[in-house]
């Protein structure tokens, strides 16, 4: 997606002549990718939190409505990342199409191949700012108990 992402920001600025319109574009594109990350997060705390939840309810903490609350909240922001996700990836498409470029996003509707998008862009922009490692590099690492140790200092 960077590569997508960087033809569609040179697209922006070579016909964009104001600089407050160009900015506002540049931060509409980076709340739109950061929405992607968002829906990432979302199903984290949701997988963290039913488990956790369900742990409570196990050991007589937490009442069964108690669980069912937790469990509907966290479903509930999970399914609500996923269409501000969803709808930013829209988005997205259509300000390449304003621009003449290829979409920076997949034009499935499938809720998985887009929640997988997520995933990708979230480890992407991981891996960008972590510096040469590829993602399959540090899962190794992770699973071999390695340290992982930046590069950088």
């Amino acid at each position: 997606m960077r590569k997508q992402y960087e033809e569609l920001v040179k697209a922006i600025i070579a016909k964009e002549t104001d600089a407050e319109e160009l900015h506002d574009i540049l931060e509409f594109i980076d709340e739109r990718i950061m929405n992607m990350v968002n829906y990432v997060k979302a199903v984290c705390a949701h997988t963290i939190g039913v488990s956790h939840a369900s742990v409570l309810m196990q050991s007589g903490i937490l009442t069964r409505e108690n669980y069912q609350n937790r469990v509907m909240t966290l479903d509930e922001n999970r399914r609500s990342s996923h269409e501000v996700a969803m709808s930013s990836m829209d988005q997205l498409n259509r300000l390449c199409d304003a621009y003449g470029l290829a979409h920076m996003c997949p034009d499935d509707t499938d809720r998985v191949v887009r929640g997988d998008f997520c995933a990708h862009v979230t480890a992407e922009l991981f891996m960008d700012g972590r510096g040469s490692h590829n993602m399959d590099e540090v899962v190794q690492r992770v699973e071999a108990g390695e340290v992982i140790r930046e590069e950088m200092i």
